[in-house]
């Protein structure tokens, strides 16, 4: 659904693998999508819950920077930078 948006606004946009709830298959999964321009994820972040696994990758990777918007489901929301092109999150 995501990568169907992006195309239908005009974006040149892949699909990278699916990551189960484990910090180093997420850790895998972005580094493997880094070249890329922008990273979009969905789900995997918690505010503070035990299962923050999007969070936990992103340490020490990059910036990143996480916040509750008034939404739901979606409260809580992530941005930033990864890697050494600076890849946005």
């Amino acid at each position: 659904m995501l990568v169907s948006a992006a195309r239908r606004a005009g974006c040149l946009a892949r699909r990278h693998q699916t990551a189960p709830d484990d910090r180093d298959r997420v850790l895998a999964a972005i580094n493997e999508a880094a070249d890329a321009d922008l990273i979009i994820t969905s789900g995997g972040i918690s505010m503070g819950g035990e299962r923050d696994s999007i969070k936990a990758a992103l340490q020490g990777l990059g910036t990143a920077s996480f916040c509750t918007v008034a939404i739901h489901p979606g409260k809580p929301q992530g941005f930033g930078v990864v890697g050494p092109s600076r890849t946005r999150l």
